[in-house]
């Protein structure tokens, strides 16, 4: 037997706007979310070919209000619920790579990780930037930051050059204020091959590697490309709240250079191989920002 639910069932993310829109396991929820800004529903990671219409195939509702985002999650035959008031959000990280999407939320008391496929993307983005424009109040004056975007030409970096372009067209004003990249730490006669190599265009894919960072007024973002010597194709964004940064810093582990970015007594680490005055620079402009 045939369902509507089944019937459009694939790894698209949908808008719910009436209690038909609504998956049967989710139905009994629907008065909570029916005045949302926005809501969806993301479905099962399950091939098409596996599911069938007795299935539950939805494994998340995604409710974004004024002040808040309403999550719903299925649990074998039911549902688990819970709030998460947006001014208590000291981060959100959207990783994508290829097909594979997930969508983290931090507060300071726990870290809500949900899977997507990236062919919905779309509805992920207007999730983001609802959230994003109520996340945070306090406003800093980024005007006499100098911003590095120039220094990214194609032939540089041709990753992070047309990155930046795409995000000076769809984000807030953000100012680039630092590129450092993050390689495994290799030995001496490695680098050597890799730069005798570089003008064959063979191994190029490691310069590739690092974590761009960028502010506006209200946010310092923070974007990765992963992993190296071999095909890769993941990028991924960190959107912290200016006011949730209570520290950053820099430490040695493993005999490499991490930098630490406290939010609220939450570490997020990022490996670097910047040179010592990079790092430091890169440090006290953001400190500067935020103090």
């Amino acid at each position: 037997m045939s369902s509507l639910e089944y019937d459009r069932f694939g790894p698209w993310i949908y808008e719910v706007k009436t209690l038909d829109d609504m998956p049967k396991v989710f139905k009994p929820n629907y008065l909570k979310i029916k005045d949302a800004l926005l809501c969806i529903k993301i479905p099962r990671e399950i091939e098409r070919r596996l599911a069938n219409p007795e299935m539950d195939l939805y494994d998340y509702i995604l409710a974004v209000f004024e002040d808040s985002l309403y999550i719903i999650k299925r649990v074998d035959q039911g549902v688990e619920e819970f709030v998460i008031n947006l001014q208590s959000i000291t981060a959100i990280k959207d990783y994508q790579n290829l097909l594979h999407g997930q969508l983290t939320i931090y507060t300071s008391n726990q870290v809500t990780s949900i899977n997507y496929n990236t062919v919905s993307c779309e509805f992920i983005i207007q999730l983001l930037n609802l959230i994003r424009r109520r996340y945070s109040e306090k406003c800093v004056s980024i005007m006499s930051i100098q911003d590095h975007s120039e220094d990214i030409s194609e032939e540089s970096n041709y990753y992070y050059h047309y990155l930046l372009k795409r995000l000076k067209k769809i984000e807030q004003p953000f100012k680039m204020v630092g590129l450092l990249y993050s390689n495994k730490h290799e030995e001496w006669f490695t680098k050597v091959f890799h730069k005798i190599m570089s003008p064959f265009h063979l191994f190029k894919s490691i310069y590739l590697l690092g974590n761009m960072y960028l502010v506006n007024e209200r946010e310092l973002l923070i974007a990765t490309h992963e992993k190296g010597k071999k095909a890769n194709y993941s990028c991924c964004f960190t959107y912290i709240p200016i006011g949730c940064i209570n520290d950053i810093s820099s430490q040695v582990e493993n005999n490499r250079t991490v930098i630490c970015i406290d939010i609220r007594g939450q570490a997020l680490k990022y490996p670097t191989e910047g040179i010592s005055s990079s790092v430091k620079e890169l440090i006290e402009t953001i400190r500067n920002i935020c103090t």
